[in-house]
């Protein structure tokens, strides 16, 4: 029985793998998509990791504060210390 090798990781950082996830989507999910996925390979989010990995997915700059602003308000995001964020389920 031949063995498979293990996989090369398909990106170079996390922001690139959650942008990944992100892409294709319609911009209105994006956000939520991107939190997602960063999360669950980081934990909490740093702001400046959280709004590179939104621009990576292709939000136009103009997009991505307010989409945080947006997920902050909708309770899809927790602000517990400041300059980080936690993704509520």
């Amino acid at each position: 029985m031949t063995q498979i090798p293990p996989r090369t990781p398909r990106h170079d950082d996390p922001l690139d793998a959650a942008a990944a996830q992100a892409r294709g989507l319609p911009p209105s999910r994006r956000a939520e998509a991107v939190a997602t996925a960063l999360s669950a390979l980081k934990g909490d989010l740093a702001h400046a990791e959280f709004t590179e990995a939104l621009l990576r997915a292709g939000l136009p700059a103009e997009r991505v504060e307010k989409e945080v602003v947006r997920l902050l308000a909708t309770d899809r995001l927790m602000e517990p210390s400041p300059g980080r964020y936690r993704l509520l389920a």
